[in-house]
């Protein structure tokens, strides 16, 4: 069982950390005059950590000082004048970095000169920026920043020449050995990798070097991006007529540009015009010379990847000419499967729908079984039964992956139309290494037997698999509630062993004690994507917590746990459920009569606890709330005008709307939350069509993949919430689920 007392440690920890920075804050030091003792070095930085600027205005950063600074710890220049940077003090921040540039550590001196060329770039002092760059590769050879800086300055002076070599020797950074990648706080690998070519091309064409073969080289290798249109435009009002091309060139310059401005229409009827025996040519020598850039294409040849976007409505002439193309490429098998992924695209496209699953299906079967998540997601769209679905992956021997995303997507209009022994024959129909298939299907069955809707043969050997999953998995959560099995947590799990800590953590630490927490956050995230980091991303997200912001420490840990399956102890609690604004949240709860535990949930969900997030569809802060329903509640609330960024104003209008839909769906606390994810309208349907449902199977009906996660996740957190506050089983101890038989 989850023990929910406070460990003692972490308390003395937290009073020691609160009395040094109340002693820190009162004690003098608005100005110094010179080098200071060691202890102000300390406090100076402690206080630029914790966000307090003010610090850097009355502070002359003079080479003792830096030198103090640095005799501390190597990154705490480059951290002073990071966060002079923040403040707006360049001019302070250029002569720390200079002085590092001089005489700081690898890499932060690389790093220095890297600031020190962006700040000139910002100027559009050029030269200045390349010679800070060209140093700053000298110092820091895998940054991409840097390269990318050098090659933009040489770009801008026009120094077509002196670009053309440096284009040959910017290194790849994506290395199949497993050495390490190139680190870039801007710029990302793909990004250097199109303007390099862009570069090349350019200057090759200014030196009359092959300038053409170089342009065909940039519109083979890279499919339809923004790169192309100025590449084109470049050519255009230098040659309108582009005589140094031949006609097919000419053709595919102008589609491929075409298609970049969604002029897809133009674009298709210049790729009909290309030889297709020449198109194929040009396909195989990119293959050939490895010119194509397969990564930017998602495994396809990025010159097929640019016909592929231009599909549009569909095209049966281009499909014929696919068709000839694909032809031309019988010799070559490692190109054909590509061939049938864009006609299958163009069959979608023209609604042409057994056609475009049928293609696909061909080019799995040419050996792609990297195309069977593909086909699954058309399947998906087009609506085909889940049956057929699961007999096309057992005879693919697909992955677990596979089945999941069939079943999750698929299964739903079963439990919607009460198809309970298609259910059954779905789950007697998994093979054994569907493990996670296995789990969901076998906790619905064991749903659908308990609230008799159908007799199930063993149903404890159902729920093995999802009893296998973590506690903080909505299947395995509520495998244990079925099962009468208690969630139990230890103190602290140990570490698998020793880890290697990415050297770009280093740098995401930096970033975060000079108070720049989202270009921190950010960095963090694109690391913990490996799983082998997880270890050290979640000490990382530690640090995020320790220093006042868990909603980056909550995104963090999600994604380090969740990638390197770490196994769960109560040191992560903190971070996965973490419980700021807590005066705030309980008072908004007791005035609306919400519960806090569900409201905590739903605001972990919403926004991670990050008061000014915006969502894609305009949602505005810790509650998400809408513009226009925010102006209905403020009318409701009897306020004058709200602020959507406002801690308490959305919390409160959280609660009151959690409140509202209550009185319109007084029996369902699912389809109350389905209706703050998707409004009111759609609940009220649901309601009608399947609200006689049990809440877990409630949650397994709603159309809305969306809906569901969103659901899945609250019922997950809102669980541990209550425990965190109240103690007890999360497993039985699940708000949502409070009217549930089980």
């Amino acid at each position: 069982m989850f023990d929910h007392r406070p460990r003692f440690s972490l308390l003395i920890v937290l009073i020691f950390s609160s009395a040094l920075f109340s002693c820190a804050a009162n004690r003098s030091t608005t100005t110094w005059d010179g080098p200071e003792p060691e202890s102000d070095v300390a406090e100076i930085m402690h206080r630029i950590t914790h966000g307090d600027g003010s610090v850097l205005d009355m502070l002359e950063p003079d080479r003792p000082f830096v030198d103090m600074l640095r005799g501390h710890d190597d990154s705490w220049p480059y951290i002073l004048a990071r966060a002079y940077e923040a403040r707006g003090l360049s001019e302070s921040a250029r002569l720390v970095y200079r002085q590092e540039i001089d005489r700081g550590e690898t890499p932060w001196n690389g790093r220095s000169a890297l600031r020190l060329a962006r700040l000139a770039a910002d100027d559009q002092r050029w030269l200045i920026a390349e010679g800070y760059a060209r140093r700053g590769v000298e110092f820091f050879p895998t940054g991409r920043d840097l390269w990318y800086r050098y090659g933009e300055a040489l770009y801008r002076q026009d120094r077509f020449g002196d670009l053309l070599g440096l284009t040959a020797d910017v290194p790849r950074f994506v290395v199949a050995d497993g050495d390490e990648r190139g680190q870039g706080e801007n710029v990302a690998p793909l990004s250097l990798e199109t303007e390099r070519l862009l570069w090349r091309a350019v200057a090759a064409w200014e030196e009359g070097r092959d300038g053409p073969d170089r342009f065909m080289e940039a519109f083979i290798a890279v499919p339809a991006h923004q790169i192309h249109s100025r590449l084109y435009l470049y050519l255009y009002y230098r040659d309108s007529s582009l005589s140094a091309f031949s006609d097919n060139e000419r053709r595919l310059l102008e589609a491929v540009y075409r298609t970049v401005n969604n002029e897809h229409q133009e674009a298709r009827r210049l790729f009909r015009l290309i030889d297709p025996e020449w198109f194929a040519h040009r396909l195989r020598g990119a293959v050939e010379d490895e010119l194509d850039v397969e990564h930017l294409a998602n495994g396809m040849p990025s010159l097929l990847s640019s016909v592929s976007r231009a599909a549009g409505n569909g095209d049966a002439a281009l499909t014929d000419w696919l068709q000839r193309v694909g032809e031309s490429l019988q010799d070559y098998p490692d190109l054909e499967p590509s061939v049938l992924v864009v006609r299958s695209r163009y069959a979608e496209a023209g609604n042409q729908r057994a056609e475009a699953l049928r293609l696909l299906a061909e080019a799995i079967g040419s050996s792609r079984d990297d195309l069977i998540r593909d086909w699954v997601q058309m399947a998906i769209r087009f609506s085909e039964p889940l049956p057929t679905v699961l007999e096309r992956l057992e005879e693919w021997n697909a992955a677990d992956a596979e089945y999941a995303l069939a079943v999750d997507r698929l299964l739903p209009v079963m439990i919607r139309e009460r198809r309970w022994q298609e259910v059954e024959a779905v789950y007697a129909s998994l093979p054994d290494h569907a493990v996670t298939t296995r789990a969901q299907v076998g906790v619905v069955t064991v749903l659908l037997d308990r609230d008799g809707h159908l007799s199930t043969s063993r149903p404890a050997e159902r729920l093995r698999e999802a009893l296998e999953l973590p506690p903080t998995r909505y299947y395995g959560l509520v495998a244990r509630r079925l099962a009468g099995e208690r969630v139990t947590v230890p103190e602290e799990v140990a570490s698998a062993g020793d880890y290697s800590v990415p050297a770009e953590h280093a740098h995401v630490r930096a970033l975060l004690a000079a108070g720049l927490v989202e270009p921190a956050r950010n960095r963090a995230m694109a690391i913990a994507l490996d799983p082998q980091n997880a270890e050290a991303s979640l000490e990382l997200a530690r640090r995020f917590y320790a220093q006042g912001y868990p909603s980056p420490a909550l995104d963090l840990a999600r994604r380090a746990v969740s990638r390197g399956e770490l196994s769960l102890d109560q040191t992560m609690l903190p971070l996965l459920y973490p419980r700021p604004y807590p005066a705030e949240i309980r008072a908004a709860a007791e005035e609306y009569r919400v519960s806090s535990a569900v409201l905590y949930g739903l605001i972990r969900e919403e926004s991670h606890f990050n008061p000014r997030a915006r969502s894609p569809v305009g949602a505005v802060g810790l509650a998400q709330v809408m513009p226009a329903t925010a102006d209905d509640l403020v009318r409701r609330l009897g306020w004058t005008s709200a602020d959507l960024e406002s801690v308490a104003d959305s919390v409160r209008m959280g609660a009151f709307y959690l409140d509202h839909l209550a009185g319109l769906f007084p029996e369902s606390t699912i389809l109350q939350l389905a209706a703050y994810n998707a409004g009111p309208g759609r609940s009220r349907t649901w309601n009608s069509t399947f609200g006689d449902l049990s809440p877990e199977l409630q949650v397994e009906a709603l159309p809305f993949i969306e809906t569901r996660w969103y659901l899945r996740r609250i019922a997950v957190s809102s669980a541990w919430y209550y425990v965190l506050a109240e103690g007890g089983d999360p497993a039985v101890e699940i708000p949502l689920f409070k009217d549930s038989g089980s």
